[in-house]
This record gives C-alpha cells, sequence and structure tokens, in this order.
C-alpha cells in the first residue's frame, strides 16, 4: 500500500527550478504508468532519476506566473528520465494543465515551459 502525504505547509523546502511537459516512461511500466497517479506524472534529471531508483517518487510542483497558475499547483510521480537539459522536470499533459488557473489550461500549455517551484 503506498500512503502519500501533502500535509506540510508548500513553503517548507521549496526549490525553484524550470519544468515543460511531455511523456514517456523511462521506469518500466510501459503504458501502465499512463494510469499511475490519475496521470499526473512527471520525469526528472538523470542526476535526480538515480537509475531509476527513484521511480515512484512524489513531488509537489506549482507554477510561478500568478496571471496563469493556481497557487496550489500540482502533485506528480516520477516515473521516468529527462533528458530535457534546459528543465529539471518534464510533466505530463495532464500534470503541466493542472496547474492552472481555471479556464487557462490553454494558456499555460502555450508557455512550453514554466519557472516553477517544487518540494
Amino acid at each position: 500500500m503506498l500512503i502519500i502525504s501533502y500535509a506540510l505547509p508548500y513553503d517548507c523546502c521549496v526549490h525553484q527550478s524550470k519544468a515543460a511537459y511531455y511523456y514517456a516512461g523511462a521506469c518500466g511500466y510501459g503504458s501502465l504508468a499512463l494510469n499511475f497517479n490519475g496521470g499526473f506524472l512527471a520525469a526528472r534529471v538523470s542526476s535526480c532519476f538515480k537509475d531509476g531508483a527513484s521511480c515512484g517518487t512524489c513531488f509537489q510542483i506549482r507554477c510561478k506566473n500568478s496571471d496563469l497558475c493556481s497557487k496550489s499547483g500540482t502533485n506528480v510521480m516520477l516515473m521516468d528520465l529527462n533528458t530535457n537539459t534546459h528543465t529539471d522536470f518534464v510533466l505530463s499533459n495532464k500534470a503541466f494543465k493542472a496547474m492552472d488557473k481555471l479556464g487557462k489550461d490553454r494558456d499555460i500549455l502555450k508557455l512550453g515551459v514554466a519557472d516553477v517551484e517544487y518540494k
């Protein structure tokens, strides 16, 4: 059984980074992974992916663009290796859009890459 808690205040241990969107799946679950965590998935740079040992790790990520993004952000599960050298995270389309303010999902996708905070 997997128990995930997000009870800590958001400003505890917050890191600054960038995130983009797409999904592939390097943890070996194939298309089955698309159902994990409701499809709210992420890939992370190799220095943090740890040769797959980080598969299943959860992060709370929020976009810092206050015009387009909600303050709550989204919760994602690490399922892939990010080979994009411009971002620490690559989020699934569903997770990337979940960072938006209501009705701004198309606008946030137009960003392509967003400044984010995560923990």
